[in-house]
Protein backbone atom coordinates (compact mmCIF):
# COMPACT_ATOMS: atom_id res chain seq x y z
CA UNK A 1 0.00 0.00 0.00
CA UNK A 2 2.67 2.19 0.94
CA UNK A 3 4.22 2.20 -2.83
CA UNK A 4 0.63 3.24 -4.34
CA UNK A 5 0.55 6.21 -1.64
CA UNK A 6 4.30 6.86 -3.32
CA UNK A 7 2.45 6.86 -6.90
CA UNK A 8 -0.33 8.90 -6.40
CA UNK A 9 1.77 11.68 -4.63
CA UNK A 10 4.55 11.81 -7.58
CA UNK A 11 1.70 11.41 -9.85
CA UNK A 12 0.25 15.04 -8.04
CA UNK A 13 3.05 16.51 -7.67
CA UNK A 14 3.92 15.84 -12.00
CA UNK A 15 -0.02 17.36 -12.57
CA UNK A 16 0.22 20.06 -10.69
CA UNK A 17 3.94 21.20 -12.11
CA UNK A 18 2.32 20.20 -15.74
CA UNK A 19 -0.92 22.63 -14.85
CA UNK A 20 1.19 25.65 -13.51
CA UNK A 21 3.90 25.64 -16.10
CA UNK A 22 0.86 25.59 -18.95
CA UNK A 23 -0.40 28.39 -17.44
CA UNK A 24 2.66 30.72 -17.36
CA UNK A 25 1.99 33.62 -19.24
CA UNK A 26 -1.72 32.61 -20.12
CA UNK A 27 -3.04 35.99 -19.28
CA UNK A 28 -1.10 38.21 -21.18
CA UNK A 29 -1.20 37.37 -25.47
CA UNK A 30 1.57 37.33 -27.35
CA UNK A 31 1.55 40.68 -29.60
CA UNK A 32 0.39 40.44 -33.17
CA UNK A 33 2.99 39.63 -35.98
CA UNK A 34 3.25 42.58 -37.50
CA UNK A 35 2.97 44.71 -34.42
CA UNK A 36 4.62 48.46 -34.82
CA UNK A 37 6.80 49.34 -31.63
CA UNK A 38 5.77 50.97 -28.48
CA UNK A 39 2.51 49.22 -28.80
CA UNK A 40 0.43 48.16 -25.35
CA UNK A 41 -2.03 45.94 -24.69
CA UNK A 42 -4.88 46.71 -22.81
CA UNK A 43 -6.55 44.18 -21.12
CA UNK A 44 -10.59 44.67 -21.07
CA UNK A 45 -11.76 47.20 -18.26
CA UNK A 46 -8.29 46.59 -16.62
CA UNK A 47 -6.66 50.45 -16.43
CA UNK A 48 -3.66 50.44 -17.53
CA UNK A 49 -1.44 53.71 -16.65
CA UNK A 50 1.22 54.95 -19.28
CA UNK A 51 2.67 58.37 -18.86
CA UNK A 52 0.78 60.58 -17.36
CA UNK A 53 -2.86 58.91 -17.86
CA UNK A 54 -4.71 56.21 -17.36
CA UNK A 55 -5.96 54.03 -20.48
CA UNK A 56 -8.70 51.45 -20.21
CA UNK A 57 -10.16 49.55 -23.51
CA UNK A 58 -13.64 48.40 -23.22
CA UNK A 59 -16.30 47.40 -25.39
CA UNK A 60 -13.52 44.77 -27.39
CA UNK A 61 -15.65 43.14 -30.47
CA UNK A 62 -14.37 41.42 -33.78
CA UNK A 63 -12.76 44.71 -35.25
CA UNK A 64 -12.78 47.60 -32.98
CA UNK A 65 -12.82 48.53 -29.48
CA UNK A 66 -13.54 52.16 -27.19
CA UNK A 67 -10.61 53.86 -25.84
CA UNK A 68 -10.67 55.83 -22.47
CA UNK A 69 -8.41 57.79 -21.06
CA UNK A 70 -7.57 60.43 -18.20
CA UNK A 71 -5.31 62.18 -15.72
CA UNK A 72 -5.94 62.27 -12.08
CA UNK A 73 -8.20 64.56 -11.25
CA UNK A 74 -9.88 64.81 -14.47
CA UNK A 75 -13.21 63.19 -16.25
CA UNK A 76 -12.05 60.34 -18.64
CA UNK A 77 -12.13 61.02 -22.63
CA UNK A 78 -13.37 58.42 -24.72
CA UNK A 79 -13.75 57.33 -28.64
CA UNK A 80 -14.68 54.20 -30.47
CA UNK A 81 -12.00 52.99 -32.85
CA UNK A 82 -11.72 50.08 -35.82
CA UNK A 83 -8.77 48.15 -36.00
CA UNK A 84 -6.31 50.16 -37.93
CA UNK A 85 -7.58 53.64 -37.02
CA UNK A 86 -6.36 56.43 -35.40
CA UNK A 87 -8.77 57.80 -32.40
CA UNK A 88 -7.46 60.62 -30.18
CA UNK A 89 -8.65 60.49 -26.44
CA UNK A 90 -7.38 62.56 -23.68
CA UNK A 91 -5.43 64.89 -26.13
CA UNK A 92 -3.32 61.73 -27.16
CA UNK A 93 -3.57 59.82 -30.59
CA UNK A 94 -3.74 56.06 -30.39
CA UNK A 95 -3.73 53.51 -33.35
CA UNK A 96 -6.09 50.17 -32.42
CA UNK A 97 -3.49 48.03 -34.08
CA UNK A 98 -5.56 44.31 -33.58
CA UNK A 99 -7.67 43.11 -30.88
CA UNK A 100 -8.21 39.81 -29.20
CA UNK A 101 -11.79 38.70 -28.40
CA UNK A 102 -12.73 36.47 -25.42
CA UNK A 103 -16.04 34.87 -25.88
CA UNK A 104 -15.74 32.95 -22.40
CA UNK A 105 -18.63 33.37 -19.74
CA UNK A 106 -17.44 33.81 -16.45
CA UNK A 107 -17.92 36.70 -13.54
CA UNK A 108 -17.31 39.90 -13.93
CA UNK A 109 -13.32 41.32 -14.47
CA UNK A 110 -12.55 37.64 -16.08
CA UNK A 111 -12.26 38.91 -19.47
CA UNK A 112 -9.35 37.76 -21.29
CA UNK A 113 -10.14 40.03 -24.30
CA UNK A 114 -7.26 42.16 -25.16
CA UNK A 115 -6.83 45.13 -27.66
CA UNK A 116 -3.22 46.44 -28.93
CA UNK A 117 -2.56 50.17 -29.30
CA UNK A 118 0.10 52.29 -30.58
CA UNK A 119 -0.08 55.69 -28.77
CA UNK A 120 1.64 58.94 -30.08
CA UNK A 121 4.33 60.75 -27.95
CA UNK A 122 3.43 62.78 -25.17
Amino acid sequence: MARWVRWVSAAGVVLVTSLAVAGCGADEPDPPASSPDGGIWLRENIPTPLDDLTVIASNIDDDHASLSASRAGEVADSSGAKVGETVTVAGRDFTLVSVRVDDSDGPPGSSQSYAWVVPSAP
